[in-house]
């Protein structure tokens, strides 16, 4: 089929898959065979949904992993895609989210389908069960009090103040461009969140010094200060109330007159673990806005040069992953630090927050272990295929991007980009 794809419209996808393929087995003892392509999206889905070289990258990352998951579930594991399960998979850009709903499918497929029917039949018109329509601004602005209320009783009653969280933005700007769109989509998945729960966290981000290119993302993606995009036509936004609040200043600037001692910086390579109860003179929480990688983008090397000492979350005692695990999105740490506060058991709080606690129970019909295995051979895929593009760039761009933060470090915070609350 490779064969057949080199002389069709999609000849540009051999050479690719066989390319990602070659980064998987390059470094595995068990090489993987070259997949054979059971599927592809329509023509005319095709015609109008990938057409720029993203795009095209995106449907390649996805087909390789749709073969791997097959590898490692069985050739019939995944069926035959519909066009709007492609569309879904495109718009992921998380490796993760895509495993999630590869594993999902293959759920759904040992089910016969039941879950794609019987969302199918229920499918209502607009609003034909609703009382409120969910998109109404009074309702909106009634969800808004109530959760400014929440905040406001937590500041007010001492005894049951849920501590401050602090987002440490300082290797925002200086991170890989590749991922930078990831860590702004999840500062509002987890306002999203935040914005819904019962015990909200009152949020700042630390250390947020954007450039022009982050402060486009900003605009694009942060709907709690910019509202939705502009050809939504919705005239009618108002800034979200206790949204999080935005400074270029250090934690320690923010977080004056609180003592070091009370403040705890999660961390994924901290040898020291979080107890069992959360202390009660806890008053603030830190979470770095970028990934565990090594030397100064690390959040280690982050607690550090804010003189803070880092903890880690016990995960790997109550669930079996490698030593390389992928720290899960800020959100899900969120929740997970929520339940702990709480009262709850650190089992508890990790399993019923955090995805990968629950797969066990998600791809019937398939063991845990083989859906690690596979998700560790997506994320290594992806990693070698980032790594690959990063060594072409060459040199220039990472002489580029020291220019380009040296001369931002010599400018005054531009206000005007970036909204600050």
């Amino acid at each position: 089929l490779l064969q057949m794809l080199s002389r069709s419209t999609l000849g540009w996808l051999a050479p690719s898959i066989a390319q990602r393929y070659s980064s998987i087995t390059a470094s595995r003892s068990a090489p993987i065979d070259e997949p054979a392509l059971s599927n592809l999206p329509s023509r005319h889905f095709l015609k109008y949904n990938v057409r720029t070289t993203g795009q095209k990258e995106r449907l390649t990352s996805v087909i390789s992993e749709i073969e791997i998951y097959k590898e490692f579930h069985g050739p019939n594991s995944i069926p035959e895609l519909t066009d709007q399960q492609w569309g879904s998979l495109l718009s992921m850009l998380i490796p993760d989210e895509r495993c999630n709903f590869l594993a999902a499918v293959h759920y759904d497929n040992n089910n016969g389908g039941k879950l794609t029917k019987g969302m199918e039949s229920l499918k209502p018109e607009p609003c034909e069960f609703q009382l409120l329509h969910l998109g109404d601004q009074e309702l909106r602005r009634q969800m808004d009090v109530m959760y400014g209320s929440r905040l406001w009783s937590y500041q007010r009653c001492e005894n049951n103040e849920m501590p401050r969280l602090i987002l440490d933005a300082r290797n925002l700007t200086t991170s890989n461009a590749r991922l930078q769109p990831i860590y702004t989509r999840a500062v509002q998945e987890l306002h999203d969140l935040n914005w819904s729960s019962p015990n909200p966290f009152p949020i700042s981000i630390a250390n947020f010094r954007p450039d022009a290119k982050l402060s486009e993302l900003i605009k694009r993606h942060w709907r709690f200060i910019h509202g939705p995009p502009p050809e939504s036509d919705d005239s009618s936004f108002r800034v979200h109330p206790f949204s999080p609040t935005l400074s270029p200043r250090s934690i320690g600037s923010i977080l004056k007159g609180v003592d070091k001692d009370e403040i705890i910086y999660i961390s994924k390579k901290s040898t020291r673990f979080l107890p069992d109860k959360a202390p009660a003179n806890m008053k603030a929480m830190v979470l770095c806005l970028t990934s565990d990688s090594v030397g100064e983008a690390s959040s280690s090397s982050a607690a550090t040069a804010e003189g803070l000492t880092p903890y880690r979350i016990p995960i790997q005692k109550y669930l079996n992953l490698s030593s390389s695990y992928r720290s899960p999105p800020i959100w899900e740490i969120a929740a997970i630090l929520r339940g702990w506060l709480r009262g709850e058991e650190w089992r508890d709080t990790i399993q019923q927050n955090m995805t990968m606690g629950k797969k066990k129970s998600l791809a019937s019909g398939s063991t845990y272990e083989s859906f690690l295995a596979f998700r560790s051979a997506v994320l290594e895929m992806n990693n070698a295929v980032v790594e690959g593009k990063g060594r072409e760039e060459g040199g220039s761009q990472k002489r580029e991007e020291t220019g380009r933060r040296r001369s931002y470090e010599k400018k005054s915070f531009n206000s005007s980009e970036v909204r600050i609350l």
